[in-house]
């Protein structure tokens, strides 16, 4: 089964194919008619044009198709880049996020230890 990207390849080559065959016919008949080319050369002639003009449409469309193809997947590879780039930064800022969150815990946990030793002192000098 043909994708549908590959049908309008290959209706354009039909259609290739019938003009390349009729414009090699008439000009073939044209230079019978003058006596020019012989009715063998113009049969061969009209049957290389229709052998050729549709398969060479065909493959330039499909070389066509190919190269957008690469295109938008470069494209998708450049994007896919940019997000490993971002992926990459909001790692490191989380990461350092939680650096300066450890460092605040130590922050609090050795403020929260000298709260309690001038807690302690104030009580014992009250009793005193």
């Amino acid at each position: 089964m043909l994708r549908a990207d590959a049908w309008l390849s290959l209706k354009t080559a039909v259609w290739s194919c019938v003009t390349g065959t009729g414009a090699m016919t008439a000009i073939g008949a044209a230079l019978v008619t003058q006596g020019l080319l012989s009715k063998a050369l113009f049969g061969w002639a009209v049957l290389l044009a229709a052998l050729l003009s549709g398969p060479l449409v065909y493959a330039a469309n499909e070389m066509r198709r190919l190269y957008e193809r690469s295109l938008a997947l470069r494209d998708l590879v450049g994007a896919m880049k940019q997000y490993e780039v971002l992926i990459r930064d909001a790692r490191s800022e989380r990461d350092d996020a939680k650096s300066r969150v450890i460092a605040l815990e130590q922050q609090v946990a050795f403020q929260s230890g000298a709260l309690e030793n001038l807690a302690r002192s104030i009580s014992e000098g009250k009793t005193k």
